[in-house]
């Protein structure tokens, strides 16, 4: 769960970068 909300918010700063 923690590892899946982690996952989330890294894809999320990608997205937020590009």
């Amino acid at each position: 769960m923690i590892m899946l909300d982690m996952f989330l918010m890294f894809t999320s700063s990608l997205i937020l970068i590009i």
